[in-house]
């Protein structure tokens, strides 16, 4: 066992057997050509890893990876199997195994997991004041913009309506110049072009008269924090006071109302209240907000808003499909001890239970697929002997750090032990899809991560997320990628893959040695790549 043979012989198809086979001339032991070697004098120790108890989606054994780490002299290795603590008994068993054959080295196994956390409640309304729901002024806006970030793209088009007594009186549509080339991805979806934006003012020529067609009046935006995080964005930078308007989120608010539905896209919501929507004329500010008001109008008028006097009563509506509806974010935690150890069983036992995604009432709306998932109170009421993590790029300081403003991401850090970053490698798959421009940009956002962290004083550390043991093994995984799981359901590259016609874009996730991390990570510095991949992770 453990050998490694070089066999010489003829293929043949053996008609009993009914299969091909070698008919062996010679056999020689040889050494393993595959066999790879940590030389590094001072060894990382992973913190992310995912054997093949990870369902269609880690290949290798926790007891090769144990055992890897242990011949590299790794001083100890991390499990983080999606939502499961199956391969804990082998993990220990394999360790004490280890531990008893050489006494003298005290190799550790650090136990832990990914989990799916959402918030338990919607956020319908921000900074409510008590208004009247039915007679108040309404400014419905909606902005287009270079991209999703807040921190490094621009508004090219603001357009708002007011309403006052549920009776228009005001609109503005606006374009503005962003001083850069617009994208042709933006071009074709919004259809606004180049020559619209560089005829236009900028934005510090304009933002006054937004400031004072909103005045005091109730914003009411689809997906709000988007709308009102780009506006934010923009005043910070001209050295002006945020917004406190009260603000009035319509995505969440067609959740709390319309449980049924799976998509609560602004088309999807206009079409389920009957409103005519055509897709043509979509991501127009100007037209969304035509519809979007007419939406709004047809919630107020909805069995369950139709009692409500105040806008602040919006965020008393049923709350409690919120954690399956919410957007989830992953995180890692990991057991600091036997109590730490016990929470986590904890939490998987409510994740597994009281949390799934796919009861009976909405088994439709997830293909049949069970998702266990775990709300952030949950993990706060449990986390006194937990490490939590902030995981990979489905992670929400990753989304924080690529497309919100530096308050939000700072305030989200606080929430996390310790801040992951992984190699460049790893966050592929967004660049190739489009969710990130360019290698430079993901590299000024986990530049940007980087940086907030440390200012909080927060340990940063690399992680691999690893898939499996040695660089062969992504083989494997592209076959589970291109699989279909249970409940016909697809792993989350695979959409990527059948639109890009390729047979994976999966990043390669191999166990890494210490110099593969270190060179994963120099475009950091020496200094910081040694500190983020060797020291922080024996915090």
């Amino acid at each position: 066992k453990g050998d490694c043979l070089e066999i010489f012989g003829d293929i043949v198809y053996d008609n009993f057997n009914k299969d091909i086979q070698i008919q062996v001339r010679d056999i020689c032991i040889i050494q393993d050509w595959m066999k790879r070697f940590d030389e590094a004098s001072d060894k990382r120790i992973e913190l992310h890893l995912h054997t093949n108890m990870s369902e269609m989606d880690g290949v290798s054994t926790i007891e090769a990876y144990i055992q890897q780490a242990y011949d590299w002299g790794h001083e100890a290795i991390a499990i983080t199997d999606h939502n499961s603590v199956q391969a804990y008994p082998k993990a220990q068993k394999a360790v004490e195994a280890l531990n008893k054959k050489n006494p003298n080295r005290n190799f550790k196994m650090i136990y832990g997991l990914e989990m799916n956390m959402v918030e338990a409640e919607y956020s319908i309304v921000q900074n409510p004041k008590g208004q009247n729901l039915h007679d108040t002024t309404y400014v419905v806006l909606d902005l287009e913009t270079t991209g999703l970030s807040s921190h490094f793209d621009m508004i090219i088009e603001f357009a708002a309506i007011k309403v006052q007594a549920g009776m228009i009186v005001d609109r503005i549509q606006m374009f503005v110049n962003p001083k850069r080339k617009l994208s042709s991805f933006i071009i074709e979806k919004t259809h606004i072009k180049q020559s619209d934006v560089d005829a236009a003012q900028e934005i510090h020529e304009v933002i006054d008269t937004w400031l004072n067609f909103i005045g005091d009046g109730v914003v009411l935006a689809h997906n709000a924090k988007f709308d009102i995080g780009f506006l934010n964005a923009a005043l910070m930078r001209l050295s002006k006071p945020a917004l406190t308007n009260t603000v009035i989120d319509t995505l969440d608010l067609s959740k709390a109302l319309l449980k049924d539905k799976k998509y609560y896209r602004l088309g999807v919501i206009a079409k389920h209240f009957k409103i005519p929507y055509d897709d043509s004329g979509a991501h127009r500010a100007d037209y969304d907000t035509e519809v979007l008001l007419q939406v709004y109008q047809k919630m107020l008028v909805h069995d369950v808003c139709f009692g409500l006097k105040t806008v602040d009563q919006l965020n008393q509506l049923d709350q409690s499909l919120a954690f399956q509806k919410n957007m989830k974010n992953h995180v890692n935690l990991l057991a600091k001890n036997q109590i730490g150890l016990k929470a986590i069983f904890e939490l998987v036992t409510i994740a597994h239970t009281e949390r799934l995604t796919n009861s009976s009432a909405n088994r439709a709306e997830n293909d049949g697929m069970s998702e266990p998932r775990i709300t952030r109170a949950d993990i706060m009421r449990l986390r006194k002997d937990v490490l939590l993590g902030s995981s990979c790029f489905n992670g929400e300081l990753f989304e924080l750090a690529a497309n919100r403003s530096d308050d939000e991401l700072i305030e989200a850090i606080k929430f996390y032990d310790y801040v992951e970053i992984q190699p460049l490698e790893n966050y592929r798959p967004l660049v190739e899809n489009g969710s990130v421009p360019d290698m430079d940009r993901l590299k000024a956002i986990l530049t940007r991560l980087i940086q907030a962290s440390i200012k909080l004083q927060k340990p940063v550390i690399a992680s691999g997320d690893a898939h499996y043991l040695n660089p062969m093994g992504k083989k494997f995984r592209d076959v589970y990628i291109q699989a279909k799981g249970v409940g016909a359901g697809r792993h989350p590259l695979y959409i990527y893959n059948e639109v890009r016609r390729k047979s994976s874009i999966a990043p390669d996730q191999h166990f890494r040695t210490t110099d593969e991390m270190l060179e994963a990570f120099a475009y950091l510095g020496s200094d910081l790549a040694y500190r983020l991949v060797v020291l922080n992770p024996r915090f």
